[in-house]
């Protein structure tokens, strides 16, 4: 009986460090602290969050040199241990990339730890790929780094890596496919693209299983871009497609500075390629149609969005968005967006529109996506450590008010934001530049839960 009485308890202990944590959730507390900790920038975010396609939200970190993920509920609850699950067993020098859904609730994860390597975590939080992960392998390159990665589109990873350091002259770049079983689609070593592609590398999907990447290489001065189907195998030139500054569109020369390229599929077989003119305030926002075999459909050189981007050299000042209708989004710094289409039309005024006022708010940081209902939501944060979140309409009109919703949010270091696919969205943000991790829900409507009288609960990183 005794016996009996202490396997009941030893069996009731352990299965306490499996039971999922439930925290206060959104009806309680404005702002839900998920992590109490996360690591300064090694490159751009220590941070990444996807939607678990079950109505909530899964984030991935690095924190104290380890890799956490948490996935949170719709209602605010967390589903998955006290302090995250880490993504293996090991406790070296871990950098988390980019985390993919498997459309279940779980998710892939891809971290650089004296190499690359992945695991996959089940809906319950549980390893699907053993306490270690498994190595990403790129050709010979048994410890490439891995550099960025993006979801298939079917419930799987594509993940790039270099073969010598970011920004290098002539460096390789790699891919390789993952499916949600966690298992290689390609040549076990992957694929590779080519040489020069330079940095940083744009990469989106294209709709059916593959991808594009877009990169600005400096010897000689180009763009390179290339699609890469869900086979493995490159449908346009071996090595991409090359746009050269000596190059003449009609009597325009094309003499000034590529920077930041990004590229989106057409939802055929080509892309949109936009990138940002010259190294100079004020420089220019050019976007490209390109047709299935790679070839240039508007003429000159593109349509122009944007003749007011600060184009920096140091961090990128636009990015680009789509939504379910084919129209396309560009966001840059000084704070405008712009919409456009694959007829070469521009939807809103010129220079595009600053969704916030008063004009003299400046965001230093931003993201943006599309509601899945055809608004744009874009959430911003300012050089006084504010931020504030907005949604367009289809006409660009401002649905949440003239000078946007203010969460009451305090210092916000970074900024993310995911859909809760109701028409609203989880947004998160750092406070300061290790410091905690917190999330909150904006409704369809724009309404949040203001009251802060319970105190946070403390979600303490595993040790």
């Amino acid at each position: 009986m005794k016996k009996e009485g202490f396997f009941i308890i030893l069996a009731l202990i352990l299965a306490s460090f499996f039971i999922p944590l439930t925290a206060f959730g959104w009806e309680s507390n404005s702002s839900l602290e998920i992590f109490s900790k996360a690591d300064s920038a090694y490159e751009e975010s220590p941070q990444k969050i996807i939607s678990d396609n079950k109505g909530g939200f899964i984030v991935g970190i690095s924190s104290s040199y380890r890799c956490f993920l948490q996935r949170i509920d719709q209602n605010g609850n967390m589903l998955w241990p006290q302090g995250g699950v880490p993504v293996s067993i090991n406790s070296t020098d871990q950098k988390i990339v980019d985390i993919a859904p498997t459309g279940d609730g779980g998710c892939l994860i891809l971290w650089n730890e004296g190499g690359a390597r992945i695991q996959k975590i089940r809906p319950d939080g549980s390893w699907g790929l053993g306490s270690t992960g498994k190595r990403l392998s790129l050709l010979s390159l048994s410890t490439v780094n891995a550099y960025k990665a993006i979801s298939d589109g079917e419930n799987g990873l594509i993940c790039f890596g270099f073969d010598s350091e970011y920004g290098s002259v002539n460096v390789g770049l790699y891919a390789q496919k993952i499916n949600h079983n966690g298992d290689f689609c390609w040549d076990t070593g992957g694929i590779f693209l080519g040489r020069n592609y330079g940095y940083p590398v744009f990469f989106g999907s294209d709709e059916k299983g593959g991808f594009l990447a877009a990169g600005r290489s400096s010897i000689p001065m180009t763009l390179r871009y290339q699609h890469i189907n869900r086979n493995g195998i490159a449908c346009w030139t071996y090595g991409g497609v090359t746009i050269s500054p000596t190059t003449t569109y009609g009597s325009f020369p094309d003499t000034k500075d590529y920077r930041y390229p990004k590229i989106l599929s057409d939802g055929a077989d080509g892309a949109v390629l936009t990138w940002q003119w010259a190294t100079f305030y004020p420089g220019s926002l050019v976007a490209q149609h390109i047709g299935s075999q790679g070839e240039l459909l508007w003429t000159g050189r593109g349509l122009t969005l944007s003749t007011t981007i600060f184009a920096s050299n140091s961090s990128p000042s636009s990015n680009l968005w789509k939504d379910k209708d084919n129209n396309f989004y560009v966001i840059w710094n000084p704070f405008g967006v712009q919409k456009f289409n694959l007829q070469e039309q521009i939807s809103w005024q010129e220079n595009g529109i600053n969704v916030v006022s008063p004009d003299t708010y400046v965001p230093s940081k931003y993201v943006c996506t599309e509601d899945g209902l055809g608004n744009l939501i874009t959430l911003t944060g300012d050089s006084n450590y504010s931020l504030k979140i907005q949604k367009l309409d289809d006409s660009g009109n401002r649905i949440w008010g003239d000078s946007a919703i203010s969460p009451g949010v305090i210092n916000p270091y970074r900024i993310n934001m995911v859909l809760d696919n109701t028409g609203g969205a989880f947004i998160l943000w750092q406070e300061s530049n290790n410091g905690p991790l917190y999330a909150r829900r904006i409704y369809r409507d724009g309404q949040f839960i203001t009251n802060v009288s319970v105190p946070f609960r403390e979600w303490k990183i595993l040790e």
